[in-house]
């Protein structure tokens, strides 16, 4: 039976100790919601008799640009690991109430494009074709994507009802247009 007050690993560790008391890994991982795979990389790493292996090594170079001070930091570990089901958002909102300012960014144009991937095209595309091949998928997809860019109109707050391939040449318009105004006032101030 292993045991950790870390509360970052303490359901990697019920995990173990639960298979160990059911003697069945395949019943364990069922009631943890945890595949095969996983228990045993969590076994594997318990297995060196230093139950901190468990904790998640990145190897990733760290990026410090967006990085807040270590208060600020420690204070979201902090609340994360009390209230572990709370989202960024609400996070961010409850630190607010006590002082901390924290703005933990969500992806969510990339997840909505990835939402509607999923609705416009692979939902409806394999309830009408089987596909013997990656490749023809991939086929299939370049033609949505096509699609999706030059002819089906969006409603986000940049697009305003037209297409990305249209709100893109309006974008370049509008550049051209500040770049060569940018380009004017710094010739004009050369000049006087």
């Amino acid at each position: 039976m292993l045991h950790t007050n870390n509360q970052i690993i303490k359901h990697k560790v019920g995990l173990l100790n639960l298979s160990e008391e059911l003697q069945n890994v395949s019943k364990a991982c069922k009631v943890m919601g945890v595949s095969r795979d996983t228990f045993y990389r969590y076994q594997e790493l318990a297995s060196t008799g230093n139950i901190d292996a468990l904790i998640n090594q990145s190897r990733r170079t760290p990026n410090f640009k967006n990085r807040v001070d270590e208060q600020t930091e420690q204070a979201v570990i902090d609340f994360a690991i009390q209230y572990p089901a709370y989202g960024q958002h609400r996070t961010s909102n409850e630190l607010r109430q006590i002082g901390i300012f924290v703005s933990p960014q969500t992806n969510g144009i990339c997840e909505r494009f990835h939402k509607t991937i999923l609705q416009e095209f692979y939902q409806i595309t394999f309830r009408k074709k089987l596909y013997s091949s990656l490749e023809e998928l991939q086929f299939d997809l370049d033609d949505w994507l096509k699609f999706y860019n030059t002819v089906r109109t969006h409603q986000g707050k940049v697009c305003n009802g037209r297409t990305p391939f249209a709100t893109l040449l309006d974008g370049k318009h509008i550049w051209a247009e500040k770049n060569l105004a940018q380009f004017n006032l710094t010739a004009l101030s050369k000049h006087w």
